[in-house]
């Protein structure tokens, strides 16, 4: 309030008119806004707001000069979709300005003794409190809404002028933040700050009580899943996928708990004065009437929208326990679906359809079909006779009649109307990607929401919503396979009622010309889903030769933006080069057509099942959107360019464009199922290893191009979604393109460190963990979801790579046609992929056979025999013969490939240019295979790949060469030949690896050494992302920024340690009483016996020169020894421990430190007869 009150404007409150209450109570209002602004502790405020809003614009405005050109996933956050992220901590910082603001109110009237003068006049408590309250919330408001308004229309002048850096806000989202949610939420913790005020006497009290409810409420909003978001977030953006093709205000539900705020807010004003230690004679009945009436309706508007809310996500369970429970047995074999449908955009969906199918098994006497609940069934008829049927909870059953009709040949007719409801798709989803706290909610924004859209200006009727009767339930028992099995044709006709609008469905679309606006819909091949989009869509066609392609862009985008003709020119060029990269291989496309359209952001592009796998492609239609290809802006890329390039400006730009669509996270890559467009949309596997066939064959398609192909994984997306929010980091990693040059395009600079992450999370340790000990499951109660996804994807890629690396890829593209030609509109067999595979000798073995049925990996041991001189050629150049033996130690064949150096020069090199490849070969089980490799110089290193094996990583051999009298004469070996070589350890050797190597530590010391980063805090510091465990037990071999925790035991890989297929040690930087290893034996005979210590390095590279000692204890039946050994004595190597006697059983050797906070490492040991060779093990 104003230091020099002016009281004869305060006594309106119990005398003056309405109209001039109204002026005084804003003219006091007015004071108490101006007396705020002087204060120092406002115009802190001011600077850290303004700091926080423009350093956050500015970072966005970074990402849309820099990433958003890099990548269609970073086009969401840019400024102009900036206000649909805001994270929760902004709301913190108005929380703590406005209690800063407030928290000492009663403790300033005392100072400046405007209490006094207040106890002389006649002025309500609740008109005083109400003119705090306003005055305060009203300044912060203004504060907040000239930041948002500033920074709009500097981003209004960027785009008008040009200037390209700066975007301004988009015009829904910025009324929603400022008019609907700022003013109320700051007004109601303006509200509470005030009564905890009126109600204690110690400010430090109303501090502490105001910041730990503060905290509450933040913690809550960052932990809460998305669904909870509409009714709990004071953002209404939160939820709404701001858009430009579907720009939206705030929903009900935001409405109605921000009035539910509103009568909280009076509740607590009125409190407030209720309980002020001042009488100023007014009825404390009254004022409790009104606290109680306020209460009563917040309380009722709220318990009122979060139930409807909460209900309505509710009802996907009550959806999916119908299909779940549901008993019926039937198989129909769908021949067709025909008929008529008319759109009503954001009114009705009209359907007469006609289903053709027969029936192959059928159990009941009725027929169950999927149909989305928002869907009214007016009438059914089977064969033109009217039948009885059932509809409720999206299960439309039909009931047969008990005669007069056969099964061979069924026409099914529905008519019916209403608006596809989206919650509807996907409810057998494994992922609860609404309703699971651990889904991040920059995840959800990736994949979309509703599985259909249905609006005044656009339509997405997309297959997974059931808009059509679709054959069984929506939650199948058996396995949910990525395309369904069922092939039909398709022959629709479609009107739309806007004039303007045009349709683009799966198959062909042809408008026809007699009507109004109609279209057909129809199939040139069998498909097994229908889709359909329509809007107000701009046209522009690619003719790509061979194909039909057109992109259909939304026009009334609200910021106005098109495509330039350089843009279209260059993804022309980008779409042929696209599907060049199959189509040069002999794999051509089943249809003439391609369409690609533009969605809303909102539209769900991720499926249901345990699969949950991408859903942006349909027969004949690829899907990309809103804030990806439509906004990117190839001219401002175009500038950039230097005039010295070695390429084309042309070329350049095309090659920039590929990249940009690649670099895309999850769906947001336009080619992400292009294998889907060559094979999956026109037949599918069924019986036996139908999806191992599947996702084999669609690994093979999407690695015929030059580009790394991988598939789509839910959980690595999720894993990395929150490296798309705003992080200087991520800026600062990726290169600002002001020189761009051949070298950049195509090689790591343009791969986002963020994309790499998300494919290398596919084959992260834990997940080769998975590999060696189970065969294919899914549906299991072994595994969870994400463990039987990962372990799919990962072993169909790898078995997808062996068939690819050891066969011709013309004959494996010839054996493709061939499956796809014989099974064209039907589903294909695993016999039938086995015998095609022999007819185009395409070996099958051991790829399709013991790599899908039996559990476990291949293993390798292998050794550098000899270098020898052979007989020169017949030119009479020198040769060199390299021997390598690689035995196969596992019952599963496997697959090796060897590359040696080309140059002789001793010692391995990491550049693969540098390496001549050899034809793979396939190692049988527990066999030896001898290879002799031939040059004109001694090769001294050999890198073997051993494929998927239990060694994970590639094989060095070094050798090196010693020449010796009288080998020139030998005469050259065949290139493999059977060896008799077995691997044999001498003594007992136990690994780091091995079941009887133990450790034991603290309870919970896996958890990540960072502190939770919250806010602001991610801008600066870098993501720490998940762990990885490499059997059970940490690895910093990293899968992103991440830190192990230093009381924890930790796996290290290094080529210096020992190992039978691969090398790793356990280390522990940080030893506790807690700590320690034991390792198990036993011991076959009496006797004295050596045992051995390996240590991969020398103690001062492990440990940076520390002194470190350890603590062995070697206990049997006999024997219980403690010995302390300095690893500062050790070798890199074996080194002696020391000679014990012990009796034939078990044995166990106990590690751990001497002294605190010291590190541990531990590799392996080595019992050994004292009889035999000191170092026995090679």
């Amino acid at each position: 309030m104003s230091d020099k009150l002016d009281m004869q404007n305060t006594s309106f409150f119990p005398r003056t008119k309405v109209f001039e209450r109204v002026k005084t109570f804003i003219d006091l209002v007015h004071r108490e806004m101006r007396s705020l602004s002087r204060m120092m502790r406002f115009r802190v405020f001011c600077v850290l707001l303004v700091f926080l809003s423009v350093g956050g614009y500015l970072l966005s405005s970074q990402y849309a000069a820099n990433l958003a050109q890099l990548s269609p996933t970073f086009g969401m956050t840019v400024p102009r979709y900036l206000l649909g992220s805001i994270d929760a901590t902004f709301y913190l910082v108005l929380q703590v300005g406005t209690m800063y603001m407030v928290f000492d109110a009663h403790y300033r009237l005392q100072r400046d003794r405007v209490a006094e003068v207040l106890h002389s006049k006649p002025v309500s408590n609740l008109g005083f409190l109400l003119v705090r309250v306003i005055g305060t919330t009203t300044l912060i408001w203004l504060l907040v809404a000239s930041n948002v308004v500033g920074l709009y229309l500097l981003g209004l002048f960027s785009f008008y002028t040009e200037v390209g850096y700066f975007q301004p806000f988009q015009f829904h989202s910025m009324f929603n933040l400022v008019v609907v949610d700022i003013y109320v939420v700051v007004l109601f913790w303006s509200a509470y700050v005030s009564f905890l005020s009126s109600l204690l006497s110690s400010r430090i009290v109303v501090v502490l009580i105001s910041l730990a409810t503060f905290l509450v409420n933040y913690l809550t909003l960052v932990n809460s899943p998305y669904f909870l978001l509409a009714v709990i977030s004071p953002f209404s953006n939160d939820t709404l996928f701001v858009s430009e093709v579907l720009p939206n205000f705030s929903k009900v539900s935001t409405i109605g708990i921000r009035l539910a705020t509103l009568f909280a807010t009076g509740a607590l004003v009125v409190g407030a004065a209720m309980i002020w230690p001042r009488n100023d004679q007014n009825s404390s009945s009254l004022k409790l009437s009104l606290i109680t009436g306020f209460v009563v309706i917040s309380i009722a508007l709220w318990g009122w929208t979060f139930t409807h809310h909460v209900n309505s996500y509710d009802q996907v369970y009550r959806w999916r326990e119908s299909h779940q429970t549901i008993e019926y047995s039937q198989k129909l074999d769908l021949n067709e679906i025909s008929g008529n449908i008319t759109i009503n955009p954001g009114r009705q969906l009209m359907i007469n359809l006609a289903l053709s199918f027969k029936v192959q098994e059928l159990n009941h006497n009725k027929l169950v079909f999927s149909l989305n609940p928002g869907m009214n069934v007016v009438k059914i008829s089977l064969n033109d006779a009217e039948s009885l049927f059932t509809f409720e909870n999206g299960i439309l059953e039909v009931l047969l009649p008990e005669t007069g009709i056969g099964l061979e040949s069924l026409t099914l007719k529905i008519e019916a109307h209403g608006r596809p409801d989206p919650r509807f798709a996907y409810i057998d989803s494994s992922v609860e990607l609404f309703r699971s706290s651990n889904v991040p909610l920059s995840a959800v924004k990736l994949f979309g929401k509703d599985g259909s859209v249905f609006t005044p200006q656009y339509v997405a009727l997309m297959p997974g919503v059931a808009w059509y009767p679709v054959t069984g339930v929506m939650v199948e028992k058996s396995i949910e396979k990525i395309i369904p099995t069922d092939f039909f044709n398709v022959d629709l006709v479609v009107e739309i009622i806007h004039e303007h609008w045009s349709l683009v469905g799966t198959g062909q679309t042809n408008k026809i010309r007699q009507t109004q606006n109609s279209y057909r819909v129809y199939s040139t091949n069998p498909v097994a889903q229908i889709g359909v989009f329509a809007a107000e869509f701009q046209t522009i066609p690619l003719n790509v030769v061979g194909s039909e392609t057109e992109v259909y862009l939304h026009t009334l985008r609200e910021s106005g933006q098109e495509m330039s003709d350089e843009s279209i020119a260059t993804l022309q060029k980008s779409v042929k080069l696209w599907l060049r990269e199959i189509t040069n291989n002999g794999l051509t496309l089943p249809r003439s057509t391609i369409n690609l359209v533009e969605i809303p952001s909102r539209l769900r592009t991720v499926g249901g099942g345990w699969r949950m796998g991408a859903r942006n492609t349909l027969p004949g239609v690829v899907l990309f959107k809103e804030f990806g290809l439509p906004s990117l802006s190839l001219d401002s890329v175009s500038r950039k360019l230097p005039n010295d390039l070695v390429v084309t400006k042309e070329q350049m730009l095309i090659n920039f464009l590929n990249h940009y669509i690649r670099n895309g996270l999850g769906t947001d890559n336009l080619w992400l199922d292009t294998p889907d467009l060559f094979f999956a949309h026109v037949t599918a596997a069924t019986g036996s290893y139908a999806e191992e066939l599947d996702q084999i064959i669609r690994n093979i398609i999407g690695s015929l191009g030059n580009t790394p192909f991988e598939s789509f994984n839910i959980y690595s997306t999720i894993h990395v979604a929150p490296l798309t929010e705003i992080n200087r980091n991520v800026i600062r990693s990726t290169p600002v393109y002001s020189r761009l040059s051949i070298d950049h395009i195509g090689h790591r600079q343009t791969f986002l460190y963020i994309k790499a992450l998300e494919i290398e999370y596919g084959s992260r340790m834990a997940v080769w963990d998975l590999a060696e000990k189970h065969g294919f499951l899914y549906n299991s109660t072994i595994l969870g979801h994400q463990q039987e996804l990962e372990l799919f994807l990962f072993k169909t890629r790898e078995i997808a790579k062996a068939i690819l690396e050891t066969n011709d890829k013309q004959a494996v593209v010839g054996w493709i046609k061939a499956i796809r030609e014989l099974s064209l509109g039907r589903s294909y067999t695993y016999e039938e992929v086995i015998k095609l595979a022999k007819q185009h000798k395409v070996t099958a073995e051991p790829f399709l056979t013991q790599w899908i049925t039996d559990r476990g990996l291949p293993g390798f041991m292998a050794r550098f025999t000899e270098i020898s001189q052979i007989k020169e050629n017949s030119n009479g150049t020198q040769r060199f013969q390299s021997t390598i033996d690689v035995h196969n130690a596992t019952p599963l064949s496997g697959l090796i490939t060897l590359r040696y150096r080309n140059a002789p020069t001793y010692g391995v090199v990491s550049s693969v240019a540098s390496y001549t490849p050899v034809t793979p070969i396939v190692v049988p089980a527990f066999e030896t295979k001898s290879i002799n490799l031939i040059a004109n110089y001694p090769i001294e290193a050999v890198i073997i790949n051993p494929h998927l094996s239990l060694n994970r990583t590639n094989i060095y051999l070094l050798k090196q060469y010693k020449h010796t009298q009288g080998q020139a004469s030998l005469d050259p070996k065949p290139f493999l030949l059977s060896s008799k070589w077995i691997p044999v350890e001498s003594g007992i050797v136990i690994d780091d690896l091995d079941s009887d190597f133990s450790f034991s530590q603290p309870r919970n010391s896996f958890a990540l050494n960072h502190v939770k980063q919250i806010g602001p805090m991610k801008w600066v510091f870098g993501f720490q992302q998940q762990l990885d465990y490499d059997s059970a037990l940490p690895t910093i071999d990293t899968i992103g920024t991440q830190q192990v925790h230093r009381d924890s035991w930790y796996r290290v890989s290094s080529l210096r340690a020992f190992g039978r297929f691969r090398r790793t040690f356990v280390a522990l930087d940080r030893f506790t009483p807690q700590h320690k290893v034991s390792i198990r034996a036993e011991i076959p005979t009496s006797g004295t016996w050596m045992l051995q210590y390996h240590l991969p390095s020398t103690a001062s590279n492990l440990f940076d020169n520390k002194s470190n000692t350890i603590q062995l204890n070697i206990n049997s039946k006999e024997v219980h020894i403690g010995k302390q050994v300095s690893l500062d004595s050790m070798t890199r190597g074996w080194n002696q421990i020391g000679s014990f006697k012990l009796s034939s059983g078990r044995v166990k050797v106990e590690i751990t430190g001497t002294s605190a906070n010291t590190p541990i490492i531990v590799d392996a040991i080595q019992w050994s007869p004292v009889l035999l060779p000191k170092n026995a093990v090679d």
